[in-house]
């Protein structure tokens, strides 16, 4: 017996909503409430709705796209250059390969997940690439759900069944501590980005840990918003204290700099009685003064990795997860051995 295949009519019916209004939100077209969208969305995964074969290919092609949705305040995309290296290397990766990359920056979680399933179930995107893996993330699950094909960048950790490119973020902040130790120091903190991303999590947890093997007991982690006016302001409140930190680990080269020219306003010199690291070797490091000592990872070939390994599942092949190369510390100007006197 044929099985009945489910139609937009069906989806219609159960989100009681028009077959044009279906229509408006599985090819993603304005007009209409998010509720609505979601409502529609909601029905067609429920009712295990995807597009069919014939809609979705010519002479057994797709449409030759993939998608990357960024979830991410407008004001923080641009002191990020890892994010921009990894959309460089997806780009590059598509683009040798003549297919299309499809992005959007959302403002939301649910907003992400609605544009989507939106491109999915709109006949957009052969698949899509998850970016900024969390804790406790629910979107492999909701894709998966949906049929939806998808490969993701962070950490194995947090991927929820999903196949992920990485590299070893805990290995490089050891290198970090392990360096900084080295060089006596023993009060050390780290800055970091507040946000429920994997990488904070696990930058935190290798840091603490690194600390803890070295039995250097007061080290201290400080979210903040990664931007550079609460770097700023939170690297201030730190140096005033009476034991304040002779390191300080931060989660880029913006903020890395911000907090470097509060030492300077305060009279605190770097390196010689503050140093100061930076995640993200972006070009910017070599131009500041002193130059500015940075973890440098290939995220450039992390979003070239992410492309490959969803061409693949796209093929049917069986994939795992790919591990880009551990990222290394490039000691520069603003890291030095403690002063042998310091005014705490």
């Amino acid at each position: 017996m044929a099985i009945k295949r489910v139609t937009m009519a069906d989806v219609a019916a159960l989100a009681q909503v028009s077959k044009t209004t279906v229509s408006f939100v599985l090819n993603d077209r304005p007009g209409l409430s998010a509720a609505t969208r979601d409502r529609v969305l909601a029905a067609a995964e429920e009712l295990g709705w995807t597009p069919s074969a014939a809609a979705r290919t010519l002479s057994g092609k797709g449409t030759d796209t993939i998608g990357v949705v960024l979830n991410r305040p407008p004001r923080l995309t641009g002191i990020e250059p890892a994010l921009e290296d990894y959309f460089q290397g997806v780009e590059r990766e598509v683009s040798h390969r003549l297919i299309s990359l499809l992005t959007r920056v959302v403002s939301s979680h649910e907003e992400e997940l609605l544009t989507l399933r939106s491109w999915w179930y709109s006949r957009r995107v052969d698949g899509v690439i998850l970016v900024d893996l969390r804790a406790n993330d629910d979107r492999p699950s909701a894709l998966r759900n949906a049929h939806v094909p998808v490969a993701g960048v962070g950490d194995p950790k947090l991927r929820n069944q999903l196949p992920v490119a990485w590299h070893d973020d805990s290995a490089a902040i050891d290198q970090v501590v392990g360096y900084l130790h080295a060089l006596g120091h023993t009060r050390i903190a780290r800055l970091s980005d507040r946000s429920v991303l994997s990488y904070a999590k696990i930058r935190n947890d290798a840091f603490e840990k690194s600390c803890a093997d070295r039995r250097l007991s007061e080290q201290m982690v400080c979210p903040i918003e990664a931007t550079a006016a609460a770097a700023a302001q939170t690297t201030r409140e730190l140096l005033m204290l009476a034991k304040r930190p002779t390191a300080i680990l931060y989660d880029n080269a913006v903020t890395a700099m911000a907090g470097m020219a509060v030492a300077q306003e305060m009279g605190i010199q770097v390196p010689r009685e503050l140093s100061v690291v930076a995640w993200g070797g972006s070009q910017i490091c070599n131009y500041t003064h002193p130059t500015l000592s940075a973890v440098e990872g290939d995220d450039l070939g992390l979003g070239m990795q992410a492309v490959r390994m969803l061409l693949s599942k796209l093929k049917g092949e069986d994939v795992g997860d790919g591990q880009c190369a551990t990222p290394i510390f490039v000691p520069r100007g603003s890291t030095a051995p403690v002063a042998r006197v310091n005014s705490f």
